[in-house]
């Protein structure tokens, strides 16, 4: 492995949502959330 100089890495986003819905009488959430590395060099 060698060593790269000027690399940014940054994740995207950093929150996590909560999705509710209220179906036939029952109540169900989830968290819900995206998570990725991004990167100009090397492109990612």
């Amino acid at each position: 492995m060698k060593r790269k100089d000027h690399v940014k890495m940054h994740s995207y986003p950093g929150m996590v949502a909560v999705v509710g819905v209220f179906h036939e009488g029952k109540v169900n959430f989830m968290a819900a959330g995206w998570h990725a590395y991004l990167s100009m060099s090397p492109p990612m």
